[in-house]
């Protein structure tokens, strides 16, 4: 007769198996990258060429949708107000598009794993930690970046 030890089958059975795991570590990620995201953008509407940019799109919302096309001049002269703000030297090449650097979002982390752990819930019907939550993302990044390394 035995006595125990490590057989198979013996222990803790895991909360998560590997596929769900990894789907948890994603979806904290994803939530990093939406959080870190969001931040630049405050960050970049609270400067004041942000502020007078989002003064004139509000202007430009205020025109009703059905009478945009008769209103061009209007829409024309927020369109000329923009490019002044964004290049005031050369407002007819002035470029729209821009990249915005993203920071480490600070003091995401404990709500981004409360919204992991409710997901989780949510979605495969199994209730976890944030510290669970926590371990899936770890495992995630761990796994992402031993693939990234064989690429």
């Amino acid at each position: 007769m035995s006595r125990g030890g490590a057989g198979r089958g013996q222990g803790r059975k895991p909360v998560l198996e590997d596929a769900r795991a990894l789907l948890v570590g994603e979806h904290c990620e994803n939530l990093w990258l939406a959080e870190a995201e969001d931040q630049a953008i405050e960050r970049h509407n609270a400067t004041p060429e942000g502020r007078m940019i989002a003064a004139e799109q509000e202007r430009a919302q205020m025109i009703p949708v059905l009478l945009r096309r008769r209103s061009r001049e209007a829409l024309d002269d927020i369109h000329e107000s923009i490019n002044e703000i964004i290049d005031p030297e050369n407002p007819e090449q002035a470029r729209r598009g821009m990249s915005l650097p993203t920071q480490r979002p600070y003091g995401a982390k404990k709500v981004i794993l409360e919204k992991a752990a409710a997901w989780c819930e949510g979605t495969f019907g199994i209730a976890i930690t944030p510290n669970k939550a926590d371990e899936c993302w770890d495992h995630y990044r761990r796994v992402v970046a031993h693939a990234a390394r064989k690429v």
